[in-house]
């Protein structure tokens, strides 16, 4: 079996990170905000940001060639058209999620030794409850990747007559509040780790749901619901982070916890049967597999057959235009 990829093709994969460190450094350092307004010289900027003159100069100079900056008469300025993305207060900046890949680098720079050993250089559930700003700015960037598909769900699959959902690792809540400012008779039960739900509880004021939420602090598959039952459970990012065996209790339980005629819905990254598309899926699972223990991009059979093997009946599926595209829903008879 052959390949259309060439020797220039293989060049550029390999200097790709050296595009990615461009960016991610821009933000680090503060320069998009610094050149939002008026703009400054390489003098200018390497003062305000303490760096040398000469190494400022020509990191603007690269960042004007990857069209991120433009230069005008040896001054540096951040383009109108990505203001919005890459400046804090707009509903579409992707900064949160800028410092999340940040993040990354060091546990990408470690991939050799997931891929010798096997094992997760870290545990992104230990460093979040042992570490508050690491645990704000994960949520906070779960923000950023929930948003579009917030707006996007509910064109796939109609949950306008809902009223009780349960939205299942609910990070920051931006599935939950998107969709109960969009519909004023559901409500929601958010269940996630103490933490997380101390900064979704914020969020839910500013989106003015607030009494409209229940928060339960804990391991889903260890919480009481008691009477509790649902007509709506999202799994939104969650079957990613956990092995085959997890995954399917978590269904069973969603299962049980749905009021006959209820729907789940299950939003994610996926692969196909053959585990090498979609790209972002296969990349996402050498990440996964960098930061927790079992968890993976499952493949969407599977899952569809986890979610019938449950008791679902009418799986289907279908991908939106986000990271993560695949949205797979059921309804339990």
């Amino acid at each position: 079996m052959e390949t259309e990829i060439g020797v220039d093709k293989i060049l550029k994969m390999t200097r790709g990170f050296m595009l990615s460190k461009l960016v991610l450094l821009a933000h680090e350092l503060g320069v998009f905000d610094l050149l939002a307004d008026d703009g400054k010289t390489a003098s200018q900027a390497a003062l305000a940001l303490r760096a040398n003159e000469e190494g400022m100069k020509r990191f603007l100079n690269a960042l004007v060639g990857i069209g991120l900056l433009v230069k005008r008469d040896d001054r540096y300025h951040l383009p109108k058209n990505l203001r919005d993305y890459l400046l804090p207060g707009s509903p579409r900046s992707i900064r949160n999620y800028l410092e999340l890949t940040n993040s990354m680098w060091d546990v990408w720079s470690r991939m050799g030794d997931v891929v010798r050993g096997g094992k997760p250089v870290v545990s992104i559930l230990d460093e979040m409850e042992s570490d508050p700003e690491k645990l704000k700015m994960f949520t906070a960037a779960m923000v950023d990747r929930a948003r579009d598909a917030t707006a996007l769900i509910p064109e796939l699959v109609d949950i306008s007559d809902r009223t009780r959902l349960l939205d299942v690792g609910a990070g920051p809540g931006t599935y939950s509040f998107g969709w109960m400012k969009r519909y004023p008779g559901l409500n929601a039960t958010l269940v996630d780790m103490e933490g997380v739900l101390a900064l979704a509880k914020g969020y839910s004021e500013q989106d003015g749901v607030g009494d409209r939420c229940e928060f339960l602090a804990g391991d889903f598959l260890e919480i009481d619901f008691g009477e509790r039952r649902y007509d709506l459970v999202l799994l939104g990012n969650v079957l990613q982070m956990h092995g085959e065996i997890e995954c399917r209790r978590i269904v069973n339980k969603a299962y049980e916890l749905l009021a006959p005629g209820g729907l789940i819905i299950v939003h994610g990254f996926t692969v196909e049967d053959s585990e090498t598309e979609p790209l972002g899926s296969t990349i996402f699972a050498l990440s996964i597999a960098a930061l927790t223990r079992g968890g993976g991009t499952h493949k969407r059979s599977a899952k569809m057959r986890w979610l019938a093997e449950a008791g679902f009946v009418n799986v289907s599926t279908d991908d939106i235009d986000t990271v993560p595209p695949t949205v797979i829903w059921a309804e339990k008879p």
